[in-house]
């Protein structure tokens, strides 16, 4: 029962439609809850993004009616139809409005292939943290980086937080940001020593063995992220002198 809880997904909003792009997820809960907008357009904001609003951007033509029968099942008109939606459908995205100067020539408007990485990972993050935090359910994400550490700090305090998870909703996560293991300047430790796990490799075979942090026992006031840096918790990459490497060709022997 506990592997099945993890494995199986919380429902799409919208599960028949096809969403190959990341930040669909966040579009179909924009369309289909009329509480995720105000939730997502509070947390941009939060985020120091200069983000006043959000809307969905619509394509502005339907597809190419050679899209259209490359992607429908067979000729039959209700399929064309269905493919024809189903392509204009997956098209569509958020448009954030960003805060501008009034005076300024430039629209406040920004084409979301525009947009940073990191304000569209953020959007993806968030999307499925909604998600996550309203059914209850085990978020899990491979490598939870590409955010400034205090916004991952917020982020992660919207799951430890009973205010902002109410439905006791877990995020299950991998980072290589040494910084979720300092005390933040004295500010607190944002995870608890029985929530940090290394995972240590056997070079021998290729194997890996999770261990606990708490495991080895630290001291309520241990510079953690300092000594895991140092080698004393493992799960460290062994790294050769990468300056050393040189392109066939290139510089002197």
């Amino acid at each position: 029962p506990v592997y099945d809880w993890f494995v199986d997904p919380a429902p799409l909003p919208s599960a028949q439609d096809n969403m190959p792009t990341p930040h669909d997820l966040g579009t179909a809960w924009f369309e289909s809850d009329p509480v995720f907008k105000p939730w997502i357009v509070n947390l941009l904001a939060q985020a120091d993004l200069g983000v006043t609003d959000v809307s969905i951007r619509l394509p502005p033509t339907r597809p190419p009616a050679d899209v259209v029968a490359f992607k429908a099942t067979s000729n039959d008109p209700d399929a064309l139809m269905r493919a024809e939606d189903e392509i204009y459908r997956s098209n569509r995205g958020p448009q954030l409005l960003h805060r501008a100067d009034p005076s300024s020539p430039v629209s406040g408007a920004i084409p979301w292939y525009l947009e940073s990485r990191g304000t569209q990972d953020l959007w993806g993050f968030a999307s499925q943290a909604y998600g996550a935090l309203k059914s209850g359910r085990a978020l899990i994400i491979d490598e939870l980086s590409g955010l400034h550490p205090l916004l991952i700090r917020a982020l992660l305090e919207t799951f430890q937080s009973r205010h902002t998870n109410p439905n006791n909703a877990q995020l299950v996560f991998t980072s290589h940001d040494v910084a979720l293991l300092g005390s933040w300047g004295g500010q607190g430790y944002m995870l608890d020593r029985d929530q940090v796990w290394f995972a240590e490799k056997d070079y021998r075979t290729g194997a890996t063995e999770l261990i606990r942090l708490s495991e080895y026992r630290p001291r309520k006031d241990e510079d953690t992220e300092r000594l895991y840096l140092q080698g004393r918790y493992g799960g460290i990459p062994t790294v050769g002198r990468l300056s050393d490497q040189q392109l066939g060709g290139f510089g002197e022997p």
